[in-house]
This record gives structure tokens, sequence and C-alpha cells, in this order.
């Protein structure tokens, strides 16, 4: 070993307990020196991201092992953050990434059941039933479905907002093609002639 921040790490883990190592301090400065110099840039890691984000710090020589909390897919609108499990070798001066999973940060949104409103608004066409929020009936024979009532802009992601409109607009459309048919207009059916 010629980095003289991971001999020095090495050194004080040499005196530490085996198992559970709750102050990180001293770990997370020689581990943060070393990285940027022999450490692996797999997953994104880099030294200086180690500060005050270790979890679960373990040592069980050769091998210490800790998670960090990881926000890169949050900047795209993620709700969840990665956490990565990192093993640090000395025996063979080896750092690797051994494991990840994820952490719920947002609360997400309300589940949707596309099918099950699919078939309130089929029943609601089916019955003419023209006090429906969600319906806007051109005559008898024509009717417009008010989807953005029904799965309205708010706080989704914009890609939850499209594939719970594209899921609902599947649903209706396999109940409404036996007695309808698609009008000129997106989200409007014609009955069919009988």
């Amino acid at each position: 070993m010629t980095n003289p921040h991971f001999q020095n790490l090495a050194k004080s883990l040499l005196e530490a307990p085996e198992g559970v190592i709750s102050d990180t301090k001293e770990i997370e400065s020689l581990l943060s020196q070393a990285w940027d110099e022999i450490g692996s840039r797999e997953g994104g890691m880099q030294g200086y991201k180690l500060h005050d984000r270790m979890e679960e710090v373990e040592w069980h020589p050769p091998q210490l092992t800790f998670w960090i909390e990881r926000h890169g897919g949050m900047q795209y609108g993620s709700t969840r953050a990665q956490m990565q499990q990192w093993c640090v070798d000395f025996e063979n001066q080896t750092f690797d990434l051994c494991g990840h999973t994820h952490r719920q940060k947002v609360t997400q949104s309300k589940r949707f059941y596309a099918k099950d409103w699919a078939q309130k608004i089929y029943d609601a066409i089916q019955q003419r039933d023209r006090t429906s929020p969600y319906l806007a009936w051109k005559d008898d024979e024509t009717v417009q479905v008010l989807v953005t009532k029904i799965i309205p802009t708010g706080n989704e992601f914009k890609e939850t907002l499209i594939g719970r409109r594209k899921r609902f607009r599947e649903e209706l459309l396999k109940l409404m093609q036996a007695v309808w048919t698609s009008g000129s207009r997106r989200d409007e059916f014609v009955r069919r002639a009988l």
C-alpha cells in the first residue's frame, strides 16, 4: 500500500473492535482521502461524498462495509434515493459496490386504478348520465370523456400523469369498442348504429 491515507485507515481499523462502528468521523475523513487516489468510480462515487453520509458502518476484518444514500435519480423526478452498499477489502485493497436498494424520500402519489375508473365512466356513459362531471354530452349518441377532470394535472410527475392517462384510455377503449366508436375529437365516442 502506497497511499498514506489508506495505510492510516487500515491502522485505525486494526485498533477498532469488530462490528458496528458508530463514530465514523475519522474513518470518513481517511477513507474519502484514500478514495480519490485508489478508490472505485463505480456508481458515480467520489471521496468527498462520504462526509456525514456513511450509514451502517461495520468492520469485519479484513472488510469495512457501509451504506450511503445517493440522490442522482431525484434530480430527474424520482421520489426515491438509491442506497449503495460499499465493501472496502483491506487484504485485496479493493473498493467495490457490493449492493444497492432504494429509500423512499418523497411521499408517492395516491394509487390510481385505471380499470376501476374506466368501468365507472363506461357505466355512466351506458346509463346516459348527464350529471357526471367527467362527461360532456353533445347529443344522445356522442359523448366527450373529460380525462383531465378524471386525472387532473397536480403534484404528479409528468411521466406519472402521462402513464395514468394512457392506461385509463386503454382500459376505457376496451370497454367502449363493442358499442361505441371513436369520434372526431380525442376522447370522444359515438354510439354505433345498431
